[in-house]
């Protein structure tokens, strides 16, 4: 199974996880690659988990996350919306630690991933 988490921004985090591999790739993309990203030809993932993004948010970000969405519907990926009221206090609690990937949004990414994977698979798949 291939699970994606993105951290919308101006900068996108993306962790990509490989359950039967058990590897992790993170990386951030400008807000202008990730369609170049979402439409390429190796990205066709089961589940993909996005960060809700606040209704204020501006309109670039909002586009982002439609783009994201939409695309993995299409994809007929299953589509869960996080927020970080649900990833993070979880995170903190259960002191869970990062140390790969260079950007603030790779970590948000993977906390999210590993988030959704203690949560609707009942397995942390461990620091990184």
């Amino acid at each position: 199974m291939i699970i994606y988490a993105f951290d919308t921004g101006i900068s996108t985090g993306i962790a990509e996880f490989n359950t039967n591999s058990k590897r992790c790739t993170l990386l951030t993309l400008d807000a202008d690659k990730v369609n170049l990203f979402i439409f390429g030809a190796s990205f066709n993932p089961d589940i993909v988990v996005l960060e809700r993004i606040p209704k204020s948010s501006k309109y670039e970000l909002m586009k982002i996350f439609k783009e994201v969405e939409s695309r993995s519907k299409e994809l007929k990926s299953y589509v869960i919306i996080t927020a970080p009221s649900q990833w993070k206090p979880v995170s903190k609690a259960r002191g869970w630690k990062y140390s790969l990937g260079e950007t603030i949004h790779e970590r948000d990414a993977f906390m999210q991933l590993r988030y959704y994977m203690w949560s609707h698979h009942h397995h942390d798949i461990g620091d990184v």
